[in-house]
């Protein structure tokens, strides 16, 4: 009997919670329809990049018609506030929600630049490219070191869209290695959109091609810097191709001159030719010159035999006294240098 009882109570007591369980419900739900929202939490989760402020953020969002502390939290446009702020291009993404408290959160992922790209005969202002490929305008807030690239007007948009590809799958390579990062002056992009790569160790043009195989074509230049350097002489060459699977191609394209090649013919003097004066004087004889002595012929009838013999009489009587006075000098300059040395001794 006392168990029937008891849950005859139980059930009264329940049903009759049912009644208060609505009240509170309502009650609180008007309470939040009137809780008014009176803070906005602005997180940038990207801040070393400086293209949006907290107060861009706050800009944005009281541009959706929300006021703060006048709007009730539960009239807060969220999707408005994450549309209007994604369609920033400096952000990436953006997330937006309210507590219990009434309070606005937002999130905000800024775009990152990988890459800053420089058309030819335009200008340098250019723009920036993020890791999608998608352009970003130049923000004089935001200054930093970034890979440099040139590129060619590209009418046809699918092979710039390609060009944009390879430069940002090249960028993000380059950034993510400390060798690379140092050695890669600039990016080039030819007509035909081909990359070619400055070093900022060499002179050298490096043909890329494209990124395909990327980690095998500069790790073969790598190599070449490091070994290939001191083996060859390669400032004789101002082009290195690495396109080619297995190899590094070394050119010429300026017409240096690499090696003399030894069977190469002399070029052929062109001999002086003779005045008027003296294409009818005779020869002289081939025995008549001694000592390779040149003799000047001026009359048919002269003997060039005397002349040569006077000429080799006064070399021969000069020749000892010549002798005989270096060798006194010598002689002199040798005791000279002796006496020096015995009185050092001393």
């Amino acid at each position: 009997m006392k168990h029937r009882v008891l849950k005859i109570l139980r059930n009264l007591l329940f049903l009759l919670s049912i009644p208060l369980m609505l009240t509170a419900f309502v009650f609180a739900s008007k309470q939040s329809n009137e809780v008014k929202c009176n803070h906005i939490s602005v997180h940038i989760h990207n801040p070393d990049l400086t293209f949006i402020h907290n107060d861009d953020v706050m800009d944005i969002v009281q541009k959706t018609d929300f006021i703060l502390h006048q709007t009730p939290a539960n009239e807060i446009k969220l999707n408005t506030i994450e549309e209007h702020l994604v369609h920033n291009e400096w952000i990436e993404d953006a997330n937006a929600y309210v507590d219990v408290k009434g309070d606005l959160y937002i999130d905000v992922y800024q775009r990152r630049p990988v890459l800053r790209v420089i058309e030819k005969n335009v200008g340098d202002a250019g723009y920036f490219l993020d890791h999608n490929a998608q352009t970003i305008e130049l923000n004089e807030k935001y200054i930093t070191r970034l890979p440099v690239a040139t590129v060619p007007i590209i009418g046809q948009e699918s092979l710039l869209q390609e060009v944009r590809t390879n430069l940002v799958t090249l960028a993000e390579f380059i950034q993510h290695d400390t060798f690379w990062n140092a050695a890669i002056g600039q990016i080039d992009v030819m007509d035909d959109g081909e990359i070619q790569l400055v070093s900022v160790f060499t002179n050298h043009t490096i043909r890329l091609g494209n990124t395909k195989d990327l980690d095998d074509k500069l790790e073969r230049l790598r190599v070449f810097f490091k070994e290939g350097m001191t083996t060859v002489q390669w400032d004789l060459y101002d082009e290195i191709d690495v396109r080619f699977a297995g190899q590094v191609i070394g050119r010429n394209t300026h017409g240096k001159i690499l090696a003399i090649n030894p069977y190469d013919k002399k070029p052929q003097t062109t001999k002086p030719v003779a005045s008027n004066n003296t294409l009818n004087t005779p020869k002289p004889k081939q025995n008549d010159t001694k000592n390779n002595t040149a003799i000047a012929v001026k009359k048919p009838d002269a003997q060039p035999k005397v002349i040569d013999n006077k000429i080799n009489k006064s070399q021969k009587q000069t020749t000892p006294n010549n002798n005989a006075t270096q060798i006194k000098k010598e002689t002199k300059k040798v005791e000279t240098q002796s006496s020096h040395i015995n009185k050092n001794k001393k």
